[in-house]
């Protein structure tokens, strides 16, 4: 997730945004990809193809070096330090190399970072990159392909989250498995990370409907919601979580022990929470 715009500007230090393209919060940073001039100053951004994953190492290499270097104090001779011109060769490796693999967005966006940062922007090849990708064929084709992806995607989100009252199981049974497929077969990748957007707003939404449902002890609400989440991410730790509370309101104990047992091991790990939604004598069992 990335702070909004005035948050951004409060902050006097830069700020490196690495994001998933196929992401749902890549919507956060979508917006400044748009349009240069709404982009603060210190906003840095890298965009990664490794969804809600930490970034690996090599991206998180680059990131802390940029900050590292562009942290350091101005009067340093940034010219004869031979750290420095290595991470410089590097970020220009990483340019070229993105280029030749046809990827001008992620390209762009690094010489973007370099030309526009002190100390690197001494070195005029960074300018230089970034001038001459922002205008390449390539680069524009790849952002408005990406924009008409972001412009679908925000068409559909609220009609979604109308549906997940509104439709029956049967319907989004169907729709999960359309999306698959498309997530499947679809050979644009900006078109493909946006189904796998799509499918990511909805484990989200889901999660917080379910959240909403059980803190109204709506138990209706929670059972149509979980129906909905069962099918999308059937080994989801907060799934199992949630489905634990129908049968607590039942009175089913032992079920419900079972159930979260379940969800621990799928991996649900905020016991301060189990704690306060059951009494002890399930608890206790833990």
């Amino acid at each position: 997730a990335l702070a909004n715009e005035n948050q951004l500007n409060l902050l006097h230090y830069p700020v490196i945004s690495i994001s998933g393209m196929d992401d749902f919060n890549f919507m956060e940073t979508a917006q400044y990809l748009f349009n240069e001039q709404s982009i603060p100053a210190n906003l840095k951004i890298e965009l990664t193809n490794d969804s809600h994953s930490w970034p690996d190492s090599s991206m998180l290499d680059n990131a802390l070096g940029f900050l590292s270097f562009s942290c350091q104090k101005a009067e340093m001779d940034f010219r004869n330090d031979s750290q420095f011109n290595r991470f410089c060769r590097n970020q220009l490796a990483r340019i070229n190399s993105l280029k030749q693999q046809g990827d001008f967005l992620k390209a762009t966006l690094v010489a973007r970072n370099m030309a526009l940062t002190k100390p690197f922007d001494i070195d005029t090849v960074f300018s230089f990159n970034y001038n001459s990708l922002k205008s390449n064929s390539n680069y524009v084709n790849q952002l408005s392909r990406l924009e008409k992806c972001i412009i679908y995607e925000n068409s559909v989100r609220q009609p979604y989250i109308e549906a997940f009252r509104a439709k029956d199981t049967q319907w989004w049974e169907q729709e999960i498995k359309t999306n698959e497929e498309k997530i499947k077969t679809e050979k644009d990748s900006y078109t493909r990370d946006m189904y796998r957007r799509i499918k990511g707003f909805w484990g989200i939404v889901s999660y917080s409907l379910c959240k909403q449902a059980v803190n109204d002890h709506n138990v209706e609400g929670l059972n149509k919601i979980l129906s909905v989440y069962k099918i999308l991410e059937p080994e989801n730790p907060d799934m199992i979580y949630f489905s634990a509370f129908t049968y607590f309101w039942n009175g089913n104990t032992e079920t419900t022990v079972s159930t979260l047992k379940k969800a621990l091991k799928a991996g649900f790990s905020d016991r301060s929470q189990l704690k306060k939604d059951f009494p002890e004598s399930i608890t206790s069992k833990f």
